[in-house]
């Protein structure tokens, strides 16, 4: 998570997400990269369930989370 771009930092805020988390699916989507997940963000529709599949501590979690627009002050 560490390495994720703006463009995704308001889905780690919202979403639970901690630091060291690694965001293997978005969707169902395996993204393997920070832009990977940049990008499936970007296309998300505002409001609309997201589905993380993230390894954390070395187990594998779920985590559902509602996209929100991304502040002013990050874009």
């Amino acid at each position: 998570v560490g390495g994720v771009r703006q463009a995704a930092q308001a889905l780690r805020q919202g979403a639970g997400l901690q630091p060291g988390d690694i965001i293997q699916r978005i969707n169902n989507l395996d993204v393997k990269t920070p832009t990977e997940v940049q990008s499936q963000v970007e296309v998300s529709q505002i409001g609309q369930d997201l589905t993380l599949d993230i390894h954390r501590e070395g187990r594998d979690k779920t985590l559902t989370v509602k996209p929100t627009a991304m502040p002013a002050e990050l874009r």
